[in-house]
C-alpha cells in the first residue's frame, strides 16, 4: 500500500488543517433504531458499448458484440454478478462490458482498491493529455464506465494504514507517537488523496459519464473542490454536512457552454469547521446556486453554520430557477424575499419548509398552481399560528407534518380544513403530540371523511428513543378507517402493545420477553417474543384486509407487510417483508413526505 500511495505526487500550496482534524473521519454518525428496509440503492444501468468504448468499433469478431447496442446492454445486465469476472476474460471488449457493471457505481472508502482505481484514472488522464493521443487512451478506458461516485472514508482503513483510531489504546500512546501518526494520515489524505480526486473530477474526458457525486466525508475541504465539481460532468451532487475550510466564491465553470453548470439535483449542506462555527459560507452557497439556476430541478439547501442573512444588496441579483420543481430549505435568514420569490414559483411541484421561519412570505405567497406535495416541517405549531398558505393551496395531493402537533390544532383547525376543502388529497401523514399518547375518536372521524386518501400514516406518543408509549387500538382504527374506499397503503409508527403482564407499554419492544422471565417463565426467550409479536401483528393485518379491500401495504408493530393472495383459495393475507423488526424511518419519510431524487 505504501508503494501505491507514493506513486501520487501532489503539490497544492494549501495550508493543511491541524493533524488532529483527521480524527473527524472516525466520528460515527448518531442513529436511532434499526432503519434498513427500503433504503436499498438501485445500481445504475450499464451504459451501451458505443459510450463506454468512446465510439470505437469492437476489436473482436464475436457475434454477440454486433447486436444492436440496446439489446447488448440488456444481455450484459442479465449476466449474474458472480460471472462478470469470467466474462471479462473473454476479450478486451467483453472486459469493457463487464466493467460497465462492475464500476458503474464506485465507493471511495480509502481502501487499497480505492487507491488503485485512482491511480488507474490518473494514468488515463495523463495519457489523454498527450498531444499524440488526441484526447483518447490507447486501450479501452475505465473512466467512461463510471456513472456514480460516493466519497465516504471508512475509519477502518485509516486504522489499518496509519494506526489512527478513536480508542483508549490510541489515546494512551505517547504524544509524539500520536502526533506522528495523525500527521502522516493528514498529509496523505489532505495533501494527496483529496487533490487527486479533485484533479480527476475536473477532467471531463477522464470521467465523461459521471452523473452523480455523493460527498460524505465530514472533514474540511478546500473551496477548490467545488471548482472541480462545477467543471465536472456530474448532473447530481450531494454534499452531506461537508465542512469547508474557508469562505470563497467559485468562478463560472470553464468547461461548460456559456459558463453554466448543467446540474439537475443539488443537496447542499456545507458547514464551517467545528472550531470556526461563525464562518460565513453563504456567498459560496449563493454562488453555486447561480451557476446551476438554469437547469436545477431539485434543491435541498440547509444552513448548518452561522452565516450572514441572505439579501439582494449583498448576494444579489438573483437569477430565476425555471426548471426547479422540488424545493427543501432549512435554517436560513432572509433580509428580503427576492430569492424566495424566485425559488417558490408557480411551477413548483413539491415544497418542504419550516413555515414559521418564513411566515410573512408564505402568508402572502398565495396559491402555487403546480404544488402537489407540501411537507410542513415546523417543529412547534401552535393553535394561533397562521395557516394561510395551507388554506390557499387546497389542490395538494400529498401533505406531511413530520413533527408532532397538539390535539387541539389537529382537531379544530387542520383536520376540519382538510375534510372540508382538500378533495384531491391522496396522501396524509400526521403525528399527535407526545402528551396525547393516543388518537381521539374525533380526529379519526374527521380523517374518515377524506375519501380521496390512498395512503395514510399516523403516529402518537413519544417520537424518539426507546420509549414507545402509544398503546394502539386497532379495533378503533379499523372502525373509522374502513370508510376510506381508496386506501391502499397504511402505516402506524411508534405504536406499542401490552404484553399482558404490566399495564404500561413503554418498554414492550425493549424487554417484553424479559418481563415474562421475571414472573417465572424462564424458558421464554427473545426469539419467542419476536415470533409471538409477529403472529400478533399479522393477525391484526389480516383484519385490516377484510375491511379495506384495496389495501396492499401495511406497516405497524415495526413490521412492513404486503398483501398476498392464495392461489387456491384466492383469500388475501399479509406477509412480512423483513425478517426482523425495523423502524423504517427513511422509507416512511420518502413514502409520505420528501423523497430525495
Amino acid at each position: 500500500m505504501v508503494a501505491t500511495m507514493e506513486g501520487f505526487v501532489t503539490k497544492t500550496g494549501r495550508e493543511p488543517p491541524h493533524p488532529s482534524t483527521i480524527l473527524d473521519l472516525m466520528m460515527p454518525m448518531l442513529s436511532g433504531g434499526k432503519d434498513e428496509f427500503g433504503r436499498e440503492v438501485v445500481p445504475p444501468r450499464p451504459l451501451t458499448f458505443d459510450r463506454i468504448s468512446e465510439g470505437r468499433l469492437p476489436a473482436s469478431n464475436t457475434k454477440l458484440l454486433y447486436l444492436p447496442t440496446e439489446i447488448l446492454a440488456l444481455v450484459v445486465e442479465a449476466i449474474p454478478q458472480g460471472s462478470l469476472g469470467s466474462f471479462a476474460l473473454v476479450n478486451s471488449d467483453c472486459r469493457q462490458l463487464a466493467r460497465s457493471r462492475q464500476f458503474a457505481s464506485l465507493h471511495f472508502d480509502y481502501s487499497f482498491q480505492t487507491w488503485n482505481i485512482l491511480q488507474k484514472l490518473g494514468q488515463e488522464s495523463v495519457e489523454r493529455a498527450s498531444a499524440s493521443n488526441n484526447g483518447k487512451t490507447k486501450n479501452l478506458a475505465l473512466g467512461p464506465c463510471i456513472r456514480r461516485l460516493t466519497v465516504a472514508t471508512s475509519p477502518s482503513w485509516l486504522e489499518r494504514i496509519y494506526g489512527v483510531e478513536l480508542s483508549d489504546e490510541f489515546q494512551a500512546l505517547p504524544e509524539e507517537e500520536k502526533s506522528t501518526r495523525m500527521r502522516n494520515a493528514s498529509k496523505q489524505y489532505f495533501g494527496v488523496y483529496i487533490p487527486t480526486i479533485e484533479r480527476i473530477l475536473k477532467d471531463q474526458a477522464t470521467l465523461p459519464h459521471l452523473e452523480l457525486l455523493d460527498w460524505q466525508d465530514h472533514v474540511p475541504v478546500h473551496p477548490s473542490l467545488f471548482d472541480a465539481i462545477v467543471n465536472s460532468s456530474i448532473r447530481h451532487f450531494k454534499a452531506f454536512r461537508v465542512q469547508v475550510s474557508q469562505p470563497a466564491v467559485v468562478d463560472p465553470p470553464r468547461s461548460h457552454p456559456r459558463g453554466l453548470w448543467p446540474l439537475q439535483t443539488l443537496h447542499l449542506e456545507i458547514v464551517a469547521p467545528f472550531h470556526e462555527y461563525t464562518m460565513d459560507l453563504t456567498s459560496l452557497c449563493i454562488c453555486l446556486l447561480k451557476h446551476c439556476s438554469a437547469t436545477l430541478k431539485s434543491l435541498m439547501w440547509a444552513n448548518r453554520s452561522k452565516g450572514s442573512p441572505i439579501s439582494t444588496d449583498q448576494h444579489g441579483p438573483f437569477p430565476s430557477f425555471p426548471s426547479l420543481r422540488h424545493l427543501r430549505i432549512r435554517h436560513f435568514d432572509f433580509v428580503d424575499t427576492h430569492l424566495l420569490r424566485e425559488l417558490v414559483h408557480d411551477e413548483l411541484i413539491s415544497l418542504d419548509v419550516d413555515m414559521k421561519s418564513y411566515q410573512p412570505f408564505f402568508d402572502h405567497r398565495g396559491r402555487v398552481p403546480g404544488l402537489q406535495v407540501f411537507v410542513w416541517d415546523t417543529p412547534h405549531i401552535e393553535f394561533s399560528d397562521p395557516m394561510v398558505f395551507l388554506e390557499d393551496n387546497t389542490q395538494l395531493s400529498k401533505l406531511s407534518a413530520p413533527f408532532p402537533m397538539p390535539k387541539l390544532v389537529l382537531e379544530e383547525r387542520i383536520l376540519p380544513l382538510l375534510a372540508g376543502s382538500f378533495s384531491n388529497l391522496k396522501s396524509l401523514s400526521l403525528l399527535w403530540a407526545e402528551e396525547e399518547k393516543d388518537i381521539s375518536m374525533q380526529s379519526l372521524e374527521l380523517i374518515s371523511r377524506l375519501a380521496s386518501l390512498e395512503q395514510l400514516h399516523l403516529s402518537a406518543g413519544t417520537q424518539w428513543g426507546w420509549r414507545n408509549d402509544w398503546l394502539i387500538d386497532h379495533e378503533k382504527l379499523r372502525h373509522h378507517l374502513s370508510r376510506l374506499p381508496l386506501l391502499n397503503k397504511l402505516a402506524f409508527s411508534r405504536d406499542s402493545y401490552s404484553n399482558g403482564i404490566y399495564n404500561t407499554c413503554e418498554r414492550y419492544y425493549v424487554d417484553g420477553w424479559f418481563e415474562r422471565d421475571n414472573i417465572g417463565d424462564s424458558n421464554y426467550t427473545q426469539e419467542n417474543f419476536e415470533e409471538d409479536h409477529r403472529n400478533r401483528i399479522l393477525h391484526e393485518a389480516d383484519l385490516y384486509a377484510e375491511v379495506l379491500p384495496r389495501l396492499e401495504w401495511l406497516y405497524f408493530g415495526q413490521i412492513p407487510m404486503a398483501i398476498k393472495q392464495d392461489s387456491k383459495t384466492e383469500k388475501k393475507h399479509f406477509e412480512p417483508l423483513t425478517l426482523e423488526r425495523d423502524d423504517c424511518w427513511t422509507l416512511l419519510r420518502d413514502m409520505f413526505g420528501w423523497k430525495e431524487l
